[in-house]
C-alpha cells in the first residue's frame, strides 16, 4: 500500500475509535452521554468515512488487471454513447432539413 492509503486507513481507524468512546462515555450519575457538537460532527461524518474506507481498502485490493478490464470497459462504453449521439445528431440535422 502506498503512504496514502495508509494514513486514510489510520484516519478512519482514529475516527471510529473516537465515534465510540464518545458515543458511549456515560457520566457516573447515568444522566445521559456526552452530546457536543464534536461528538454529533463525528456521529454524522461516520458513515461517510467508513464508506471511503471501504472503497479504498478495495481499490488497493483490486488486481492491476482487473483495473485495466474496468477503466477499458468504460472507455468501450464512452465511444457507444458518442456513436450514439452522433446519430441523434444526424437524425436531428436530417429533420431539420426537411
Amino acid at each position: 500500500m502506498n503512504r496514502a492509503i495508509k494514513y486514510a486507513v489510520w484516519i478512519v481507524a482514529i475516527l471510529l475509535l473516537v465515534y465510540l468512546v464518545y458515543a458511549f462515555l456515560r457520566p457516573a450519575d447515568g444522566s445521559g452521554g456526552v452530546e457536543s457538537s464534536f461528538t454529533v460532527a463525528h456521529l454524522s461524518w461516520l458513515p461517510m468515512l467508513l464508506i471511503i474506507g471501504l472503497w479504498t481498502f478495495f481499490m488497493v485490493r483490486l488486481k492491476p488487471s482487473q483495473q485495466q478490464k474496468l477503466i477499458a470497459r468504460s472507455h468501450e462504453h464512452v465511444d457507444k454513447v458518442e456513436a450514439q449521439l452522433e446519430t441523434i445528431v444526424d437524425l436531428v440535422k436530417q429533420k431539420k432539413e426537411s
